[in-house]
């Protein structure tokens, strides 16, 4: 059994890559192995954003990540650096900054890139998808 970290870096909106990771953990998953977390860095981060709602023709990511994860207990993990700078903001940056707001919301989770290394550390795979 092998065990995977994801890189998800291209934007849920401009990209196929949220398609193609969700759709590559389904399939790691089937085959019987697990996923260590996925982490989304760059313009990935936007999909923690929990006020996101795409148009009804279009595929909710952010849901879609949120539903795959809890089935298979997963993690999902945002860089804090990046997610600040396009206004995901988690509980613990907006007690930090003082913000009266929070839009990044479990199972999503904004942490630094010391999680990163320590699920590669964990894990037989890396993958990326941009």
């Amino acid at each position: 059994m092998l065990s995977f970290s994801v890189l998800i870096s291209g934007s849920p909106f401009q990209s196929s890559a949220h398609h193609s990771a969700l759709r590559f953990i389904e399939a790691v998953y089937k085959q019987g192995h697990t996923v260590n977390c996925a982490f989304f860095y760059s313009e990935a981060v936007q999909v923690a954003n929990d006020l996101i709602c795409p148009a009804n023709d279009e595929i909710n990511y952010h849901q879609a990540w949120k539903k795959l994860s809890l089935q298979h207990n997963f993690p999902l993990y945002a860089c804090v650096s990046v997610a600040n700078k396009q206004g995901v903001i988690g509980k613990e940056e907006s007690m930090l900054y003082e913000l009266s707001y929070t839009n990044a919301k479990a199972p999503f989770e904004i942490v630094g890139l010391g999680a990163w290394a320590k699920s590669i550390n964990d894990s037989d795979k890396v993958i990326q998808f941009q």
